[in-house]
């Protein structure tokens, strides 16, 4: 068990989700990463052994000992891969030329400053470094992989494919562009999904992907409790 400074702060500048506990199950072994503020009162209640009721016993200890009036409790497995593959020629790098396409994907109804600031701060670092790539189609972005940094040495591979696009190989392309972009930069690519998306399962799990570890979260929004 240990106390980590990246626990209890949001998990990028522009987002409200803070994770104060993660519990991973690694070769049989629980390891606690948990906020600075809060470890002294959930170390006397923290599970000290694997068992079918992981999460349950959790959620329990944190329970007790957290200040918000909601939170949200998940289980995740962590999967990574050594195996690089072949260029899909349906998958691009994006760049700025395509900010127009990346915005319309998810559009924010904000002001001009509002997504300035989200395009400076979140898809600029991607797009200079190469680390967005998409499938193009009928002009528009049908599905993408990105690729984020983690703490030692490791990145986060995140996918999205439309849902009139799947089942066509788009997203696997798009991961294993990713995959490649980390094994070219000296990076462990992370592939972390939630227990319950049985299709992103089996989605890493074709392209070679092995689970490493699984791990319980605790999530809030802080601007549910203001």
């Amino acid at each position: 068990m240990f106390s980590s400074d990246l626990r209890g702060k949001p998990e990028s500048e522009l987002t409200c989700n803070v994770h104060d506990l993660i519990v991973s199950v690694f070769n049989k072994t629980l390891i606690h990463s948990v906020n600075p503020d809060m470890i002294t009162g959930y170390r006397p209640l923290a599970p000290r052994h694997v068992s079918d009721h992981l999460v349950e016993l959790v959620d329990d200890a944190f329970f007790k000992i957290c200040k918000y009036r909601y939170y949200w409790i998940s289980e995740w497995f962590r999967y990574s891969t050594d195996k690089s593959h072949a260029v899909s020629q349906d998958v691009t790098v994006l760049t700025s030329d395509h900010r127009e396409m990346i915005e319309a994907r998810k559009q924010v109804r904000r002001g001009s400053l509002f997504r300035d600031r989200v395009w400076e701060k979140t898809y600029s670092p991607l797009l200079l470094e190469g680390r967005l790539m998409a499938v193009i189609r009928d002009n528009k972005i049908v599905s993408y992989s990105s690729v984020t940094y983690l703490p030692f040495g490791a990145a986060n591979i995140a996918v999205w494919t439309d849902k009139e696009y799947r089942k066509m190989g788009y997203g696997a392309n798009c991961v294993m562009q990713a995959v490649n972009w980390c094994e070219d930069n000296n990076r462990i690519p992370i592939y972390l999904v939630s227990s319950s998306n049985v299709a992103s399962i089996r989605l890493a799990e074709k392209l070679g992907f092995n689970r490493v570890a699984s791990e319980i979260r605790t999530t809030v929004s802080t601007s549910v409790n203001r």
